[in-house]
């Protein structure tokens, strides 16, 4: 009787274990902040990994053929709810196209894991003809105020080219 309990012990452990390594397995994704764009624009690649994946590993040569780097950065966050401790990392790569066309995203691993593709089209530059790229309006709902009256200020940006 004492071998069949210890067995069942042993089996009960071994199903715990692999249901908590199960869970415990780093998420990777990556995303960006949108898919259609025109040459000169710069797009934000967000790599997200979960559970303390070295995410600084992360090799970028692979995206370098269709794109250039302009910035990197990162960031880390832990949440802690109800006892359970969720702990995230985010690479943050400010990039450029290098040419028009519908580019790919490649998948970019760090250690076993590695990101999903994705898509983004490229459009042609857009150019200001005589126009001044970047415009600012302002504007007061009144004419005239009352001392200490009510004056609502209205500041527009009006952009040709996505900032």
């Amino acid at each position: 009787m004492k071998s069949i309990s210890t067995t069942f012990k042993n089996a009960a452990l071994l199903i715990v274990l692999l249901l908590a390594s199960a869970m415990a397995k780093a998420e990777l994704s990556a995303s960006v902040d949108r898919d259609r764009v025109a040459m000169g624009d710069t797009i934000r690649l967000t790599i997200t990994a979960t559970n303390d994946e070295p995410i600084n590993n992360l090799d970028p040569r692979p995206l370098l053929r269709d794109f250039e780097i302009l910035q990197r950065s990162s960031s880390s966050s832990t949440r802690i709810v109800n006892g359970e401790m969720t702990s995230t990392r985010a690479l943050i790569l400010d990039i450029t196209p290098l040419r028009e066309g519908s580019l790919r995203i490649p998948p970019l691993r760090v250690g076993r894991d590695e990101t999903n593709y994705l898509l983004i089209a490229v459009g042609p530059a857009t150019t200001a003809a005589g126009d001044p790229l970047i415009d600012f309006v302002a504007e007061l709902d009144q004419d005239s105020v009352y001392v200490q009256g009510q004056a609502i200020l209205t500041l527009r940006i009006l952009m040709a080219v996505n900032l």
